[in-house]
């Protein structure tokens, strides 16, 4: 899966992060290859693969590194 950034986003970095209560939040651990937080081209309009760890949990975050200004819409895409 992977997130898909607005052209509004402003944030340069992604974290992820998952929780099995929706209320206890912990940074997902990144795979082999992966980074998380992600720090290299986080930008407006930027695709960012979902980190492989992520999807054993039942909810997910995505937190951007700054304060954006205003709501943003991030897209989430699956494959199945």
């Amino acid at each position: 899966g992977s997130v898909q950034l607005p052209g509004a986003f402003t944030g340069t970095q992604l974290t992820f992060k998952y929780s099995n209560d929706g209320a206890n939040w912990t940074n997902v651990p990144a795979a082999s290859g992966e980074s998380n937080p992600i720090t290299s081209g986080v930008a407006a309009n930027s695709t960012h693969a979902i980190p492989v760890n992520a999807f054993s949990a039942a909810h997910l975050q995505v937190v951007s590194g700054s304060t954006e200004t205003a709501e943003r819409v991030i897209t989430f895409v699956f494959k199945g």
